[in-house]
């Protein structure tokens, strides 16, 4: 092989590699596309989560969200009829406004409680533990189904979804079912209500044990 003709080689070769390279270049990406939507393809289809809301066992997850049992949690409109008055100690207060019942079970203590506003628009205090799940259902007795009612987290803690701050309409039965998180801090936790007419009420949820007064 002649000395001149070496170059010319290395040069071909040199040529033929680079255009190797650049054809795997250009078709690695389309190789890798074809070969997600085969594997996408193959895959079991994913479950579908619950809508609006959940709670995990207790806790705050690190998203913000604790949205995966509490829509399987609602109370639902045929247990409300076990669940056990609760008013304000004494007679039953007068109060002016719309009455609405709010249905509260707390799982830790195992309440089913039927909650009485008293006349100020405020339920009876429930005793929950820190990052707890509480479930409950409103039922109106004025305002028409399909209302829309707002829920406000005023004290830490959370609405199904995530949120602070949310709004539910009216069923058919002119009842509202959601679940609600306390945070992981002791003390009250209020969630507020309110109808388009103005009407506000609340709700007061305890977490952890009760304030002890000693006396001096």
């Amino acid at each position: 092989m002649k000395r001149q003709s070496l170059p010319i080689i290395a040069l071909v070769v040199a040529y033929s590699l680079f255009m190797l390279w650049w054809f795997l270049r250009e078709e690695a990406p389309s190789l890798r596309t074809k070969s997600t939507a085969a594997t996408k393809k193959n895959a079991p289809a994913a479950s579908a989560s619950p809508p609006l809301g959940s709670s995990s066992k207790g806790g705050f997850p690190a998203t913000g969200r604790a949205v995966a049992q509490a829509s399987g949690q609602h109370i639902k409109p045929g247990e409300i009829a076990a669940f056990q008055p609760y008013r304000y100690p004494g007679t039953p207060p007068y109060y002016p406004g719309e009455p609405v019942t709010a249905y509260v079970r707390v799982p830790s203590t195992g309440k089913n409680e039927a909650l009485t506003v008293n006349q100020g628009g405020e339920f009876p205090r429930m005793m929950t533990q820190p990052g707890e799940t509480v479930q409950v259902r409103l039922s109106f007795t004025d305002t028409a189904p399909e209302t829309p009612v707002a829920l406000t987290a005023q004290d830490g803690g959370y609405i199904e979804g995530g949120l602070t701050s949310t709004a539910g309409k009216l069923d058919a039965t002119k009842q509202l079912a959601f679940g609600f998180t306390v945070s992981k801090n002791p003390g009250i936790h209020r969630v507020t209500l309110k109808t388009p007419a103005g009407e506000t009420k609340t709700l007061e949820f305890w977490a952890g044990p009760p304030i002890s007064f000693k006396k001096p």
